[in-house]
């Protein structure tokens, strides 16, 4: 009886050491397993350049507004309507490019009224010379008194000043009729305009 406890004892024995033993090695497997998945998990791909040498320019940012160099303001020089815009804002321009232009129909029946004063003013002034030339003979021959002669230059140098007076008028009518259209003063780029077609432009002094 004695004999198969001890048996019994020593098998239980070693049955405990063969578990222990497999249990060992099933802890070893597990932690080295882990320690490889923790150490693949760990690995993160890097990029790897080569260095290069170069010139790096240095920059500082600004908060600014910027302006043309040259800028020319475009004023009206007679008064009247808008009737034609010829360009477009941000259009470039060049010298002498039509850019606006006013109802000219009142400038130009100025202009043709002063042309009429001065083709009459020419024939006062041709009568007078005749008359004058007439009285100059006549006072020769005493057919007329010197009075008449001094009245006669007079109305002559009248005549005269009143051709020179018709003459500046239409200078003025035909320069006014020419303020009718706005050309480019020189070349660029035309800023927003806020006036419109028909607008009425006052004149500028």
């Amino acid at each position: 009886m004695n004999v198969t406890n001890n048996t019994i004892k020593r098998i239980v024995f070693i049955i405990i050491v063969i578990g222990l033993a497999f249990l060992s090695v099933r802890i070893y497997k597990m932690k080295k397993s882990n320690a490889a998945s923790q150490q693949k998990a760990s690995a993160t791909p890097v990029q790897v350049t080569k260095p290069t040498i170069q010139d790096v320019t240095h920059y500082e940012q600004f908060t600014g507004s910027t302006e043309s160099v040259k800028a020319v303001d475009i004023r009206a020089r007679v008064k009247g309507y808008l009737e034609k815009i010829a360009f477009k804002d941000g259009d470039f321009v060049k010298k002498g490019d039509l850019l606006f232009e006013i109802e000219s129909q009142l400038y130009q029946a100025d202009r043709d009224k002063a042309e009429a004063e001065v083709e009459s003013a020419k024939a006062n002034l041709d009568r007078a010379k005749l008359d004058y030339e007439r009285v100059v003979q006549a006072v020769q021959d005493n057919a007329v008194s010197k009075q008449e002669v001094s009245r006669r230059k007079a109305e002559m140098d009248m005549a005269n000043a009143s051709l020179m007076a018709a003459r500046a008028t239409l200078d003025q009518a035909e320069r006014n009729l020419s303020y009718t259209k706005i050309y480019s003063p020189t070349d660029g780029k035309v800023s927003s305009v806020t006036l419109m077609r028909a607008t009425l432009s006052a004149r500028q002094r």
